[in-house]
């Protein structure tokens, strides 16, 4: 279980053993940095709008820790975003979510290797699901 870069070079395929975590999809990371602002997927609430609304300042590894928060893997979270409408939400849809389909699959996003990653985040998950 390994986090791998996706590639958007003509040919590429993504290795049998690996899943997709990027967005759009079930695994792919509700927060994106644009800039130094962060915005959360607010889909859920926004038919007609656009779906990303803005958050707050940060960094990529402010993005990282805010997924960390979201899976459950952490009950730290910024001030500025405590008791946010959408991040609750996230949070709520991800404490029903199966992760064990992930489990001995390499993940593949298109974060650079050793680059802050929500895929990094979604291996201590399944780690932490196979040790307990």
């Amino acid at each position: 279980m390994k986090r791998i870069q996706r590639k958007r070079t003509k040919g590429y395929r993504i290795p049998e053993n690996a899943v997709s975590i990027t967005r759009p999809g079930q695994w792919g990371n509700p927060v994106k940095l644009v800039g130094d602002m962060i915005y959360i997927d607010a889909s859920h609430r926004r038919a007609v709008m656009d779906k990303w609304v803005c958050l707050c300042h940060g960094t990529p590894e402010d993005v990282v820790d805010i997924y960390r928060y979201l899976v459950g893997m952490t009950d730290e979270i910024r001030d500025d975003i405590k008791g946010n409408f959408d991040i609750d939400t996230h949070q709520e849809m991800f404490a029903k979510k199966d992760f064990t389909p992930l489990i001995g699959k390499d993940l593949a996003c298109f974060c650079p290797l050793g680059a802050p990653c929500h895929g990094d985040v979604l291996i201590q998950k399944l780690i932490q699901l196979i040790v307990t």
